[in-house]
């Protein structure tokens, strides 16, 4: 699981090789099964710019989240966030003021 949290005011970028720790030339591949956890982060724009299995984004306030590919994306007890990502599922439960951008 890679953990962002805590994020104020700031960017943060994760690429393949960010997310793992194998060779350049397959970090692709390993980042597919890789969960992101983004927590708790205000004012704060955070882009994931590889394909991952889960994310999960929880307790944010004025965020804008890209993410590139995911299977599952959460959004949980956040007030306006922007998320946008292509994705099979998209849960969203207990966010006011909050929009979601999707390819599904």
């Amino acid at each position: 699981t890679v953990l962002v949290a805590n994020v104020h005011r700031a960017t943060v970028i994760r690429s393949a090789a960010d997310l793992s720790h194998a060779p350049p030339d397959q970090a692709g591949d390993v980042s597919r099964d890789k969960d992101v956890r983004i927590q708790h982060c205000s004012e704060s724009f955070v882009y994931i710019s590889a394909p991952v299995r889960r994310v999960i984004i929880t307790g944010c306030n004025q965020c804008t989240v890209f993410v590139a590919a995911c299977a599952v994306c959460r959004l949980e007890n956040s007030e306006r966030v922007k998320v946008m990502t292509g994705c099979r599922r998209m849960l969203v439960a207990n966010s006011v003021a909050s929009t979601v951008h999707l390819l599904t």
